[in-house]
C-alpha cells in the first residue's frame, strides 16, 4: 500500500515518526513558478510578481481574490508535533 502525503509544512517540523527513514519514499518540493511560467499559466501578466508566483497565488489571481493567509506558526520544541 502506498500513501501520498502532502503538506505545506517544512518536513523537519513534522513528527519524527512521520518522516523517519524508510517511511517516505520520496521528497518532492514544488516551488514557485518563474515570472514567465506564471504569465503563461495565468494568461496575463496582471498581478504576477517580479520573481513569479506560487500556484496558490496564481489560483487566487485567477479567482480575483487574495491568497489565504496563514497565522504565524509556533516554532517551539513541540512545533509540528500535532499529528
Amino acid at each position: 500500500v502506498l500513501v501520498g502525503v502532502t503538506t505545506n509544512e517544512d518536513l523537519e517540523r513534522l513528527h519524527p515518526a512521520v518522516v523517519r527513514p524508510g517511511r517516505c519514499l520520496a521528497r518532492i518540493e514544488v516551488g514557485p513558478l518563474t515570472r514567465q511560467e506564471s504569465v503563461a499559466w495565468l494568461g496575463t501578466d496582471e498581478g504576477v510578481g517580479r520573481e513569479g508566483n506560487s500556484l496558490a497565488e496564481l489560483y487566487a489571481l485567477r479567482r480575483g481574490i487574495g491568497p489565504a493567509s496563514v497565522p504565524k506558526q509556533d516554532t517551539g520544541a513541540d512545533a509540528g508535533l500535532y499529528l
